[in-house]
């Protein structure tokens, strides 16, 4: 533990002096800046090689790509020479919008989860590679579409996966109308699948509510302790700034949020966190979530998954890191 501490207390230090990016700095080099406007939505493995770091990067036209950049500590990133790695196709089903990837490892084969949209509805794409970098779509995306059910019509978006006992299981950011009288819902709901690609919903898991701080709730990172299921989720609401959120279930279907505050928020109400994605890693939950105030995406960690170090910026903007 002694360790551990000093590991945080290091990583603050690191926030004292890495004071983040200017975006002008990143606009006077528009041409190389494919994400010189802002990075967000994270997905993160560690690897016998380091870290990698799949994200949403996006240009001054508000155009938006998924790039790649690697990591010997998770903390300082070197993007891949020929990002972005993978984009939506113009005209289709993925043509615009965000594309939140979530990438795990099988074997010797990346497999990713993406969002697309086509100007109206958002749904779940997914993609294989090799090396991380050289990715193949699979040709009937999308594999997780929107609707016809109520909660997820207009959006059955970005979440995690985990593969457990030759199942895959999804948790996903839903928006729809949950009470038939036209009220959107951001929501996360639950679906399985046994290759990953033919999906089976299974309804919303975790809802806002209107008198709690997080009425609004989207991009769960979920994982699996010891039996125990965890999710920190981002979420929207009266109380806070964007701020990240947790719960936890016995079975990834019944969840129970932990306190009736966030567990990552700014309480100086400048930064709003939103995206997180954690692994659990040497002993430590680790986080990496995105920052709507300055478009960089931040890291912090965790002995316990709700006592989080003070987030640092980590990963920026087009050429400046």
């Amino acid at each position: 533990m002694f360790t551990n501490l000093l590991r945080i207390f290091a990583i603050l230090m690191l926030a004292s002096v890495n004071t983040g990016f200017m975006v002008d700095t990143a606009r006077n080099d528009k041409t190389r800046n494919w994400d010189g406007m802002a990075v967000q939505k994270p997905s993160v493995l560690h690897e016998k090689s380091g870290y990698k770091i799949w994200y949403d990067g996006i240009d001054f036209d508000g155009n938006t790509r998924i790039g790649l950049a690697k990591s010997k500590d998770g903390i300082n990133w070197k993007k891949a020479p020929n990002n972005p790695v993978s984009d939506g196709e113009p005209g289709a089903w993925d043509g615009t919008g965000e594309h939140a990837p979530f990438v795990m490892k099988d074997g010797n084969l990346y497999k990713m989860w993406y969002e697309g949209s086509d100007g109206n509805v958002r749904q779940l794409g997914y993609a294989t590679s090799k090396n991380g970098i050289n990715w193949t779509k699979y040709p009937g995306n999308p594999v997780l579409q929107a609707g016809p059910e109520s909660y997820d019509q207009f959006v059955a978006g970005h979440g995690t996966v985990l593969y457990e006992d030759g199942l895959y299981k999804l948790w996903y950011h839903a928006i729809g109308d949950l009470d038939g009288i036209g009220d959107v819902d951001a929501i996360i709901a639950y679906a399985t699948s046994p290759d990953g690609i033919h999906w089976t919903k299974h309804g919303p898991v975790l809802v806002g509510a209107p008198d709690s701080w997080d009425t609004g709730l989207w991009g769960p990172s979920v994982l699996n302790i010891n039996g125990t299921y965890w999710m920190w989720y981002s979420a929207g609401g009266p109380i806070y700034n964007i701020s990240i959120g947790a719960a936890t279930s016995p079975d990834g279907v019944e969840w129970t949020r932990v306190g009736d505050t966030p567990v990552i928020t700014d309480p100086e109400f400048i930064n709003a966190f939103s995206d997180p994605h954690v692994i659990f890693d040497g002993g430590l939950f680790k986080v990496w979530i995105g920052n709507f105030s300055d478009n960089a995406i931040y890291y912090a960690e965790s002995e316990n998954g709700i006592d989080w170090s003070e987030p640092v910026p980590s990963l920026f903007p087009g050429t400046s890191k």
